[in-house]
């Protein structure tokens, strides 16, 4: 009996949860991929004709106004012109660090070769070096993508919150 319970209460308590999901999404055209944004998630844009980025937490979504609340104020998303995305892309961290990684290993076959009798001159310093800071550059340069909202790329409200019953059912 307590399995049967508990079961009941697992559904309820998905059921619950599942029936107020709503998206701020982020889609581009002829593309299946798609980025989302719920509240409680920090998004950075900028509005038309303000050269200033905003970085908010999504308070709440209104789909019906087509607004999104963050501390201050409704944003309407339209009027969002472009978003902004950190983590670094998908080729720049491990490049980054495969240089890294470059710098160390040529760096330590340097100095087994001078163990062993040859000879240390600026060249083995300078190529770890530079593989280092080229690594952290492109880390860095590439941490962040800027998503321009056109005629490609758009913003959408989605409700997929569950309506209730009607009387008759």
């Amino acid at each position: 009996m307590r399995h049967w319970t508990l079961l009941l209460f697992l559904l309820i308590a998905g059921w619950l949860s599942a029936s107020a999901q709503r998206y701020l999404q982020m889609e581009r055209r002829g593309s299946y991929k798609v980025k989302r944004y719920s509240p409680g998630d920090e998004v950075t844009f900028r509005l038309r004709g303000d050269p200033t980025w905003y970085s908010e937490e999504i308070l709440e979504i209104l789909s019906d106004d087509y607004l999104i609340s963050v501390a201050n104020r409704a944003v309407p998303v339209e009027d969002i012109s472009h978003i902004r995305r950190f983590g670094g892309r998908r080729w720049s961290k491990p490049v980054g660090r495969q240089l890294y990684n470059f710098g160390v290993v040529w760096l330590v076959f340097s100095l087994g070769d001078a163990l062993i009798g040859g000879t240390l001159d600026a060249f083995d310093f300078i190529v770890p070096g530079a593989a280092g800071a080229l690594g952290f550059l492109i880390q860095k340069i590439f941490r962040r993508r800027t998503y321009k909202m056109s005629d490609k790329r758009r913003l959408r409200l989605l409700d997929l919150s569950f309506s209730p019953l009607p009387a008759g059912a």
